[in-house]
């Protein structure tokens, strides 16, 4: 884990009032599986680097509401994806409202799953 992405790592395990991961811009291929245990993040922003499909530890995130992954190089898309939708389905009625890919429809997504 490189310098940058461990400092974040721990500002937000330090930080529990504040739902937002912004791991934008940080040429990023994976996520280590420490991500996956930040079950107060409700925003991740990983625009803009180079991963080729979702990080599975975001898979883990039940309170997740936002996932920006736009402008990354997404070969494929896992299956759990569905996860996201299900986990958005308990908070509202109108789970679109709670999961807002960026750039990426959920319902294109499901071309690719």
């Amino acid at each position: 884990m490189n310098a940058e992405l461990k400092e974040k790592l721990n500002q937000v395990q330090k930080n529990i009032d504040d739902p937002v991961l912004d791991l934008r811009k940080m040429s990023l291929t994976i996520l280590p599986v420490e991500f996956g245990e930040l079950y107060h993040i409700e925003e991740v922003y990983l625009g803009l680097n180079n991963f080729t499909e979702i990080p599975e530890c975001l898979f883990s995130l039940k309170n997740l509401r936002i996932l920006d992954i736009s402008s990354n190089r997404l070969e494929s898309v896992s299956p759990k994806i569905e996860l996201l939708e299900k986990y958005a389905e308990e908070v509202s009625s109108n789970p679109e409202d709670f999961i807002n890919f960026v750039n990426l429809n959920f319902e294109d997504l499901k071309d690719r799953i």
